[in-house]
């Protein structure tokens, strides 16, 4: 009976996942994009994987130069990003590595590329540790003006290289 209830339970998340990935697909504007994503991640749903990656690489390689010609429009842009990379690493999407990757190095603000260097952690994509490491590096020598924007990149790198417990980041 337990087994039963508990199986129900998962179907029951499964189903709700689903309807709200469809749900996304038809809304028009990013804050209630947004707000889905927000109802998803507690879900901590695993077969939405495929629909989170697809919707951040929609962001990523489609919306983003729409996005970029308004400040207004690109911070709303950057908020559904981080919550999209989020969610990738909480539920530990190893196949979305290369996309947040690219996120990292063409991240405008310190949340987002802080995000997506511990969302790399996150999903243990050690083949970025080296990469992080220099990040992490050049921040430490570098003598940057917006020492509170370093400190930001740099804390997203401490806790990605100490998820990854790669070599490089010792």
């Amino acid at each position: 009976a337990i087994l039963l209830g508990m199986l129900s339970a998962y179907a029951g998340a499964d189903q709700s996942g689903e309807s709200w990935s469809r749900l996304y697909r038809r809304m028009p504007d990013i804050k209630q994009k947004y707000s889905i994503i927000q109802n998803i991640a507690p879900l901590d749903d695993r077969t939405l994987e495929p629909f989170l990656l697809s919707s951040l690489n929609h962001l990523v390689y489609g919306d983003l130069a729409a996005y970029r010609t308004d400040r207004a429009a690109y911070d709303d842009w950057e908020i559904l990003t981080r919550a999209l990379v989020h969610e990738l690493g909480d539920i530990k999407a190893q196949s979305a590595g290369a996309v947040i990757w690219d996120v990292v190095r063409s991240a405008e603000t310190p949340l987002l590329k802080a995000e997506g260097l511990i969302a790399l952690g996150m999903i243990r994509a050690s083949e970025y540790a080296p990469e992080i490491a220099l990040i992490l590096r050049n921040l430490n020598f570098n003598t940057r003006t917006d020492r509170d924007n370093a400190e930001i990149e740099a804390y997203g790198a401490v806790i990605s290289l100490e998820k990854l417990k790669d070599k490089a980041g010792f």
